[in-house]
């Protein structure tokens, strides 16, 4: 089951997309944050699992691109 999508724009113009990826949405299998990113040329990477934690699921992915350009990840 993949949803709850969040998108950015990184400072050298490439875009990254994250979302909760899991097996279930009842939380009998522990989700993961899986994410991708598009090149300035408009190529997407293959989806890979960023963030994932045994035992417990993961909620909505945000991002923040702070006044120092540093990518912030909450979830």
């Amino acid at each position: 089951v993949e949803h709850v999508s969040a998108l950015v724009e990184l400072p050298n113009g490439e875009l990254l997309a994250g979302w909760t990826h899991g097996d279930n949405e009842r939380g009998e299998v522990p989700g993961a944050i899986a994410m991708s990113r598009r090149s300035v040329e408009g190529v997407w990477s293959a989806p890979a699992v960023a963030i994932a934690h045994a035992g417990r699921g993961t909620a909505k992915p945000n991002f923040i691109v702070d006044g120092n350009q540093v990518l912030w990840v909450f979830y």
